[in-house]
């Protein structure tokens, strides 16, 4: 009979379960905020309000989210690591570890014309900006000068908007990875 019995896990595996899935559900939340909530409110304002404002919220998102994937990546991977080798909590934790900071690179590639095309833009319309690393790291890019030509602020933050969503689904994937390891195990 004991064999079919496990060993409670320790407190620390429990905070740590709890911390892990706080954290990850707050960056999906934060991050599609910008996309339900952020987006709409800008998006019929005066082309270089929209401009200065996703300027703003960028900025801010951009330093944001950098510590937030590292403490989610942490966690998960702690979970990872302590879990039983070959394990199915190992294998999900391990790809939450994964999947949740990988929002970061998306952004860097796949979402880095669209986030040129709106610094390019910001500049235009509302001036120059603090000449951060977020506003500047892809704005002399062709694809960043390419993207969007022709197109309204409003289209270029409502693409914006999609990108970002898509950013969101991908943290709410690693979370739903990891959560269901910590429920199972």
């Amino acid at each position: 009979m004991d064999t079919l019995i496990s060993p409670p896990p320790a407190l620390s595996t429990i905070i740590t379960k709890v911390a892990a899935i706080t954290a990850s559900a707050f960056l999906a939340g934060s991050t599609a905020t910008y996309s339900f909530l952020w987006v709409p409110s800008i998006r019929n304002a005066p082309e270089h309000i929209i401009a200065s404002q996703w300027r703003i919220g960028y900025r801010i998102g951009f330093y944001a989210t950098v510590p937030q994937c590292a403490l989610c990546a942490l966690l998960w991977a702690y979970l990872a690591f302590t879990a039983p080798a070959g394990s199915r909590a190992r294998m999900l934790y391990t790809t939450a570890a994964i999947i949740v900071p990988s929002i970061l690179p998306y952004t860097l590639t796949v979402q880095r014309a669209v986030n040129g095309a709106l610094d390019r833009r910001a500049e235009r319309l509302a001036g120059p900006g603090t000449g951060s690393i977020a506003e500047t790291y892809s704005r002399d890019e062709k694809r960043s000068k390419e993207f969007g030509e022709g197109e309204s602020t409003t289209a270029l933050v409502e693409s914006w908007g999609r990108y970002n969503m898509v950013r969101a689904m991908i943290v709410v994937l690693g979370t739903a990875c990891g959560a269901w390891a910590a429920v199972s195990s």
